[in-house]
């Protein structure tokens, strides 16, 4: 184990993600960060995964997606959901040319599950993005938005197909000062 932790994700890089195969049962699965929806044209796909793919998925832009039953998230809300586990994150502080890494993490939880979304097309294949949301107390002096830990007791909810997406949206709340360990490592940048 490094300091970074045992598994870290980084924006635009194949990343591990946890989700439903057709028999229901729990799938380990390579994604390539940066949702793709299948209805990406062929044509536009090279434009849309270098300009526009996203790595983070917006609460409020799902809620939005739901009400509307359209939009970027809607399909993957519906009955795409995954698990990207991590180990931690990192968030950058400080004036450019000075800036620091800040190791953020779970305490108590040397493994834990962002709330993510994936979807499928044979070019590139499996993709995934991970929620946010308003970043509050302690996390919010490192950034303004955190991903959406999912506690215990929401993983199968978030997970089971059965699952009202729009209820699913309670799930989406920043750590508690609590909850949250930071920790700077002082990389510059």
């Amino acid at each position: 184990m490094t300091d970074h932790g045992p598994l870290q994700l980084f924006p635009d890089k194949p990343t591990l993600m946890i989700r439903l195969n057709d028999d229901g049962e729990r799938e380990l699965e390579m994604a390539q960060w940066g949702l793709v929806p299948p209805w990406v044209k062929d044509e536009d796909l090279a434009t849309f995964i270098r300009r526009t793919a996203p790595n983070n998925a917006r609460d409020d832009t799902i809620r939005t997606n739901l009400e509307n039953k359209r939009g970027m998230f809607y399909a993957s809300m519906k009955s795409r959901r995954c698990l990207l586990p991590a180990s931690a994150w990192c968030e950058w502080t400080g004036e450019k040319g000075s800036k620091v890494a800040n190791r953020l993490s779970v305490v108590d939880r040397p493994l834990f599950v962002f709330a993510g979304m994936w979807a499928y097309r044979d070019n590139p294949g499996p993709t995934c993005t991970m929620v946010t949301t308003d970043a509050i107390g302690k996390a919010a002096e490192y950034h303004s938005r955190i991903p959406v830990v999912l506690r215990d007791e929401g993983v199968d909810a978030w997970l089971d197909p059965a699952s009202n997406p729009m209820e699913l949206t309670a799930l989406f709340q920043s750590l508690s000062d609590e909850e949250l360990e930071v920790r700077a490592l002082g990389i510059g940048a």
